[in-house]
């Protein structure tokens, strides 16, 4: 029997009345959405400013541009910059991005744009025993004092894969004890893996503001014909979790929108006059519950072309390019649903292996991929595979699983470059 969670002198409805007045309470600041002008309509839930569409982040008073920055690793603070002239007013991040440094680079670019900007940032639980309220209090205080802010307009659980851990004690207790000190505004999950099993309590429990999720072209089963063909998943996987969260007012944040085929050569499948990225981006974004996506921009030219998205409709050029891009490279593209797991008689950590892979694949991101890899089990990478074949069997999306899983420990592993055969 499941072990009811509680915390001493907390009760749920503690917790989401603390949730509430958070956010006119200790040092927050009632302060602007997003530096709107007087007389602006702030029931809205859609906004256009300059080149910029921003949109409520589900129950909150937060409205973020629908095209934001990712922190891992953020861009140049001259880039960084630009993006904020160009209407950029959010930042996803987390204590452990490059070592803290994320949140540095990040604190000294919004240093005297605090009320006009708006900052996501995570702290970790790992079910251990240093995992006390205590703690991760202070992980979060060492993110403000980077941050060089002494609020936190959202504090995430970072990399949620237990839908317990939302509930448990010590992290209600930290969030809590954040809220009633005024360093927190709101609070959100992040999941990489199994969202619809993961996020689907964390969301009907009604503690938590926001979700940060995988969402992008190949997720759900977007290319069906007659209701399916407009792109929308609704009714499976990823869009139950989104269709949830707009019916319970939860914000949804949208990640590795970028995922598939970045790095080849695939022009072909491409109408004339498509950009790639913008029809990615105008994909995930054509669905109201996602209030905003979360993007590496590097460049001057990434963030123009980027940005240049914003409040545009996906064409049908884009749509049936993509169509096709998704056709050619979706058996090589992870969706995370978690779905293969379950039927894994050897626990091989396969959505995590796979988005690995996906950093170095897709983004260029060795590094990011190398040091993430190398913290699963060896037991649990493609040596400890049996090589049975379930995985591919279950798998919804016909991705080639073995074959990827024994790429990942060739390429990123301690041993990689030892001359390891592919298959």
């Amino acid at each position: 029997m499941k072990r009811a969670l509680r915390i001493p002198g907390i009760t749920r409805r503690d917790f989401l009345k603390t949730s509430a007045l958070a956010a006119i309470g200790g040092r927050i600041p009632v302060g602007p959405l997003f530096a709107l002008e007087r007389g602006t309509d702030r029931t809205a839930d859609r906004l256009r400013k300059g080149g910029m569409t921003y949109r409520r982040l589900g129950r909150t008073e937060l409205m973020v541009s629908e095209i934001s920055l990712g922190g891992s690793p953020p861009p140049s603070e001259t880039v960084f910059l630009k993006a904020i002239e160009m209407g950029v007013n959010y930042v996803d991040t987390s204590s452990s991005y490059s070592g803290g440094n994320s949140e540095r680079l990040i604190g000294r670019v919004i240093k005297g744009r605090r009320n006009t900007f708006h900052v996501a940032t995570k702290f970790h639980f790992y079910g251990g025993w240093r995992d006390t309220r205590d703690a991760l209090i202070r992980e979060a205080e060492g993110s403000l004092r980077r941050l060089q802010t002494d609020y936190l307009d959202i504090l995430l659980i970072h990399n949620l894969s237990d839908a317990r851990v939302a509930e448990h004690e010590e992290v209600l207790a930290a969030f809590e004890q954040l809220k009633r000190q005024g360093k927190i505004r709101y609070t959100g999950v992040s999941c990489h893996q199994d969202p619809v099993n993961v996020l689907t309590p964390v969301m009907k429990g009604g503690q938590y503001d926001m979700i940060t999720v995988a969402y992008n072209a190949y997720s759900g089963t977007p290319w069906e014909e007659g209701s399916g063909s407009d792109g929308s998943p609704e009714g499976y996987g990823i869009g139950k979790v989104l269709a949830l969260a707009k019916e319970r007012g939860v914000g949804v944040v949208a990640m590795k929108t970028m995922a598939g085929g970045q790095r080849e050569d695939l022009a072909a499948l491409l109408a004339e006059g498509v950009s790639l990225p913008q029809a990615k981006l105008k994909w995930v974004l054509r669905n109201d519950a996602v209030s905003a996506v979360i993007t590496e921009m590097d460049t001057f030219d990434m963030l123009k072309e980027n940005l240049a998205a914003s409040g545009k409709p996906l064409t049908i050029a884009e749509n049936r390019s993509l169509k096709r891009y998704v056709e050619a490279t979706g058996r090589d593209v992870c969706r995370l649903c978690g779905i293969c797991v379950a039927g894994c008689p050897s626990g091989i950590a396969i959505p995590d292996i796979l988005r690995c892979l996906q950093y170095e694949r897709d983004y260029g991101k060795s590094g990011l991929a190398r040091n993430t890899y190398r913290t699963i089990p060896a037991s649990a990478t493609a040596r400890g595979c049996t090589r049975c074949g379930q995985c591919e069997r279950s798998c919804p999306f016909g991705v080639r699983i073995g074959l990827r899983l024994r790429r990942a420990d060739r390429i990123l592993s301690w041993n990689a470059g030892a001359g390891r055969p592919d298959s």
